[in-house]
């Protein structure tokens, strides 16, 4: 297996979620609690943002207790998985699993527990909401610099000195760098229902997949690709 393959989960996850640290975007304005829309940092943005942004996305592939996994919705879990090609491409496949509930919180529920609504017309736009802030993340991440370049997060970041997310006063230069291409066919997938015996009010969840071809890694003491 390529050293690209090997690392490709680790590099492309600390992008997206360094992405979301850095940058206010339409996606987590639909999964987080908006405290002031004006502000241009997610850490003024959002409220409890650190805490909030664990409890609500995470790299599905480590999540281990079910039952807190649910117990902050709408909570969206990444899948990376990464294949050979050749010795300078890897095609990487990134699925996110955005699991919501459409029902309106009572008043001793968790209040953390976000409502969507019940219609379909309401459940439709959350689905596009989301879809469209994941696509804008993936293939206009430079859209207030340049609307006519087709780049994702990671081009974003890419040799970047950025803002520590808590205390915007210290900076770092970024290790994990990413060299790839998004492909333009991404997919969506239909609402389901999920039935589970330990909550009474009903579960719901989509997909969505995209698609890229992976060139290079390189920092955090790896080079590898072309």
């Amino acid at each position: 297996m390529s050293k690209i393959a090997n690392n490709a989960e680790k590099y492309i996850w600390m992008n997206f979620k360094m992405f979301l640290m850095q940058y206010p975007t339409c996606f987590l304005d639909n999964i987080l609690k908006v405290k002031d829309e004006n502000a241009e940092l997610p850490v003024d943005r959002y409220e409890d943002f650190i805490n909030s942004l664990e409890k609500h996305v995470s790299l599905g592939n480590y999540t281990i207790d079910q039952a807190e996994l649910f117990s902050d919705l709408p909570y969206v879990t990444m899948n990376i998985a990464a294949i050979p090609t050749g010795e300078c491409s890897t095609r990487v496949i990134i699925g996110f699993d955005i699991t919501f509930t459409t029902d309106s919180p009572r008043p001793d529920r968790n209040q953390s527990l976000q409502y969507v609504g019940n219609s379909p017309e309401a459940v439709a736009s959350f689905r596009a909401n989301i879809a469209n802030g994941l696509y804008q993340i993936f293939h206009g991440a430079m859209d207030d610099i340049d609307p006519n370049m087709d780049a994702a997060f990671f081009d974003r970041l890419r040799d970047q000195t950025l803002a520590n997310p808590i205390d915007p006063t210290k900076t770092r230069a970024w290790k994990y760098n990413i060299v790839g291409q998004v492909d333009e066919d991404n997919t969506i997938s239909d609402v389901e229902q999920l039935k589970r015996e330990d909550r009474s009010s009903a579960l719901s969840v989509f997909h969505m997949v995209f698609k890229m071809d992976l060139n290079r890694l390189y920092g955090d003491g790896e080079d590898c690709g072309c």
